[in-house]
């Protein structure tokens, strides 16, 4: 399954790495430094890229919680259906998180 992980980088234009944002962080992503044959990675990064800052991070660490959820029900991100995401829904409130928190993490979701 796909993860994100966000890793601090010295922003330097020859350095090589995707960066998101203005804070020089990798975008991460399962294959970044391969060819990634993953399309939930590969649609992550597209996703990612079109953001900058604090947005992207958050969206970044959206992503990387719904596809450990994901994970841990043995689905594959683009195959969630409805009813998936209304556990994913169940385990956000669970989780005692608050609400505008919980509706960012479904708009994420979404727009992904």
């Amino acid at each position: 399954m796909p993860t994100l992980t966000a890793t601090p980088v010295p922003s330097r234009p020859d350095s090589g790495c995707t960066h998101n944002g203005d804070y020089g962080v990798v975008l991460d992503l399962p294959g970044t430094r391969r060819v990634d044959t993953s399309r939930a990675g590969q649609l992550a990064g597209e996703f990612l890229a079109s953001y900058r800052g604090h947005t992207a991070a958050a969206y970044r660490r959206d992503l990387a919680d719904f596809f450990s959820h994901c994970t841990t029900l043995h689905l594959h991100p683009l195959a969630a259906r409805r009813v998936d995401l209304a556990r994913y829904l169940q385990a956000l409130e669970a989780a005692a998180l608050s609400p505008a928190t919980i509706a960012r993490r479904l708009v994420t979701v979404r727009g992904y």
